[in-house]
């Protein structure tokens, strides 16, 4: 797990969050380009890191991209936790959830 991996989303939230992401695909973008931009756009939603990301530099930049526009992000333990997303991968680094109230959506802290 890298460093920064905070704030490390419970179970119960990761479950929520693999449902939403099963059934509304259209609304998710991943990895890491496309979840830049979406974040630099600062469009509504939720980035959802991956915590064994390697090298981690790839991703690094975004949660401090995320806390300059005021954006939710988390970090799950695995990338196969985000699999859902990305079903003809079996790796994914980071989503993008297009969604505006996600912290009571997600029962995020």
């Amino acid at each position: 797990m890298i460093p920064i991996a905070h704030p490390l989303i419970n179970d119960q939230s990761l479950k929520l969050i693999q449902k939403y992401i099963e059934s509304n695909i259209d609304n998710i973008k991943r990895g890491i380009k496309h979840c830049t931009k979406k974040v630099n756009s600062s469009d509504k939603g939720l980035l959802v890191l991956s915590a064994d990301t390697t090298p981690m530099d790839l991703i690094t930049h975004l949660p401090i991209l995320c806390e300059k526009r005021g954006l939710e992000y988390c970090f799950v333990k695995n990338m196969s936790d985000l699999k859902s997303a990305a079903p003809e991968s079996e790796y994914v680094s980071c989503v993008f959830i297009e969604e505006e109230n996600v912290k009571e959506l997600f029962k995020l802290n």
